[in-house]
């Protein structure tokens, strides 16, 4: 006779079974790092626009929106197979293959660069209308602020002036339904990997965007309490965030501390999100969860129908989540602390969870020394390497032991960074100060600044801040959140950012190169966002470098605008020879360590892979892991509505909904 125990399994699996058969939907619930640290209560993820910046963060955006190319790290040849060129790391995505005209633009480097896109068949976007090349050229036309006519007028150009491929795009047609046209006023090499970014040329449904003849625009820009007008357009937003991507986002679960919530459909996200560009909910109402649905005519056949993203306190309360069974995916470096993710990537034989770690960097983590403020020689930024040098490793074999050791600003194995691993050691170049330049020539505090919610910054910080101390250098600590960092970074250019009454806010920042798909052309490009162009970056790097003593700003500027223009390879390379080799014998950027991926799943996800970008996660290839008891039992409970016990020493499941009415809770013989 059958024990209880066996009994149960015995029905459950049968259940489990007929739950499949009856097409039940499978949940998956994430916590990714955004840009503000781990997603943290109180935080947001903005409209969801796609041509928008923040408060829209990259990854939900990236499951929702598709460019015409993807970056893809495990290729460098590109999708021709030939190392060197203009598609390095570059993959088909809304479009299938291109051809350019850079025969032509190589016997006559004043022809205009052409990129001829052949777009992918068969894609609809999530409100079932169809893509092709009339909706490519309405998303330009929204982007770009102009109809995409030869010489004519771009409202947005200088909104999207952080990347190269806005100040060279000249015109963009529809050649044929499934044919689209880029046209560039020169040779811009950096064109299709710059097309591969989250962001702004991701593609949304033409039906949300709104409408240029009455000349309003699909970004979001308010000051004095108004919408911008750049160009007759006034800045609107979209209407709902509807991507081709392999999921949709369908509300936000708003909640309050007294336990009361509501959902919030997406058509509502930009009403919600417009007014100065901020959030903004019911008194006390805070996102608790967004939720995504799978979008079944996605060629990638994402399994999962549901995806839930959720937001959490503390990043102890992550680490708790997954431990009870509450939480599925962690991903992202900033989602733990390093000790917690060594504690669960070392969990013994029995363990619920599984620790992953990317085999490839990230970008690299640095401290900022900046050029423009109290240390504005190159010795005082060696004198101050120098002390901070050392104690790099120290980081090295505790807090960031997971990652790997950088002595350059940049990975050497990216497109153009060949030269860096040629160049001095950091103690090398430290060493070269003039002698007379002491501590004592400091005189004042330095002000140190960096984001106080993000758990590496804070023990690097405090690793820096302990070694200038006993170098007998004062600091004072500017600890802040993401808004108020790059709040700082602009205070150099001045209340209307034009570069009058502005003042240099702080001395030395922890800051961090953006990765592929951006270093190092599009990160160098916003280096030279700010005093050159009236727009600030809102990145440290651009402040730093203002001041440099062996190049003035302006030659700097017009050398790395120039470097994707440049049709000779040979000539290209030594123009990126030349930039990096300043940059780093001026002694701005002290590199810390190239960051490395890492998550935490649970057992019940199979599937798991890592992302090329750092916020790039692949939802579509993760699927429940058959073939357990533990995957049954919790398939079964999470499709009927349980959820698990905060004890986790049992296997107990407390009841949320009815749904199943045989199935008990908190069985003795379960103990």
């Amino acid at each position: 006779m059958a024990t209880p125990m066996v009994a149960r399994v015995t029905l459950l699996l049968s259940a489990y079974m007929l739950v499949l058969s009856d097409a039940a939907e499978t949940t998956l619930v994430i916590t990714p790092s955004v840009q503000t640290g781990f997603f943290k209560i109180g935080h947001d993820i903005g409209a969801l626009n796609p041509h928008d910046y923040r408060p829209n963060e990259f990854v939900s955006n990236d499951f929702v929106f598709e460019g015409l190319t993807a970056w893809d790290g495990e290729h460098p040849k590109g999708a021709d197979g030939v190392a060197g060129n203009e598609d390095d790391y570059v993959a088909p995505s809304l479009a299938v293959s291109w051809v350019t005209n850079l025969a032509a633009v190589k016997i006559d480097p004043a022809t205009p660069y052409e990129i001829v896109f052949t777009l992918r068949p068969g894609v609809q976007f999530h409100d079932g209308t169809t893509w092709n090349a009339f909706a490519a050229k309405a998303n330009f036309d929204q982007i770009m602020g102009g109809y995409g006519l030869p010489g004519g007028s771009k409202a947005m150009k200088g909104m999207h002036d952080w990347l190269g491929f806005t100040q060279s795009l000249d015109s963009w047609d529809a050649v044929s339904t499934m044919s689209f046209k880029l046209t560039f006023t020169t040779f811009y090499e950096a064109a299709l990997r710059e097309l591969s970014f989250i962001r702004p040329f991701r593609m949304i449904s033409p039906s949300a965007l709104p409408s240029m003849a009455d000349m309003e625009l699909s970004h979001v820009a308010f000051r004095g309490g108004e919408p911008r007008v750049f160009g007759g357009y006034t800045m609107r937003g979209v209407k709902a965030p509807i991507g081709t991507g392999p999921y949709m986002v369908i509300d936000k679960l708003l909640s309050t501390e007294s336990g009361s919530s509501r959902r919030l459909p997406a058509a509502e996200f930009n009403a919600t999100c417009y007014q100065d560009d901020v959030c903004t909910y019911n008194t006390n109402e805070y996102v608790a969860e967004v939720l995504f649905k799978k979008f079944t005519n996605h060629r990638k056949k994402p399994i999962y129908d549901n995806v839930i993203m959720r937001a959490y306190s503390t990043v102890e309360d992550i680490k708790t989540a997954l431990l009870d069974g509450s939480l599925d995916v962690a991903y992202g470096v900033q989602t733990l602390s390093p000790s917690a993710f060594l504690s669960l990537a070392t969990a013994g034989e029995g363990s619920s969870v599984v620790a992953h770690r990317a085999p490839t960097d990230l970008n690299t983590r640095h401290v900022t020394l900046n050029s423009g403020g109290q240390l504005n020689t190159p010795d005082l930024r060696k004198l101050v390497m120098g002390i901070l040098a050392p104690g790099r490793q120290v980081l090295y074999d505790g807090e960031l032991a997971e990652e790997q050791p950088m002595e350059t600003l940049f990975d050497p194995a990216l497109p153009h960074c060949g030269v860096l691993s040629t160049l001095s050691s950091i103690e090398t170049l430290a060493a070269s100060k003039d002698p007379s330049v002491t501590a004592a020539s400091i005189t004042q505090p330095l002000r140190f600044i960096y984001n106080k919610d993000v758990p590496h910054q804070q023990m690097i910080a405090a690793k820096v801040v302990s070694d200038l101390f006993l170098a007998g250098i004062q600091v004072d600590v500017m600890p802040v959140d993401k808004d108020t960092y790059n709040a700082r970074m602009c205070d150099y250019l001045g209340p209307n950012e034009d570069g009058v009454n502005g003042t240099h806010s702080w001395d030395i920042a922890y800051s961090e190169t953006w990765g592929p798909p951006y270093d190092p052309t599009s990160k160098l490009w916003d280096m030279t966002h700010g005093l050159a162009s009236g727009w600030c970056s809102q990145e440290a790097d651009a402040p730093a470098v203002s001041n440099m003593a062996s190049m003035p700003l302006s030659t700097f500027v017009n050398k790395v605008r120039t470097l994707s223009s440049i049709v000779d390879q040979t000539e290209r390379e030594a123009a990126y020879t030349e930039v990096l080799t300043v940059l780093h014998d001026e002694a701005i950027f002290l590199p810390l360590t190239a960051k490395r991926q890492i998550a935490v799943t649970n057992k019940r996800v199979s599937g798991f892979q890592f992302g090329y970008m750092e916020y790039d996660l692949p939802l579509a290839p993760l699927y429940p892991t058959p073939g357990t008891i533990e995957a049954a039992w919790t398939y079964l409970a999470r499709a009927a509505g349980w959820l698990p016990c905060k004890n986790g020493d049992k296997r107990r499941l407390v009841r949320a909904t009815g749904k199943f009415g045989w199935a008990a809770a908190g069985d003795d013989d379960d103990k």
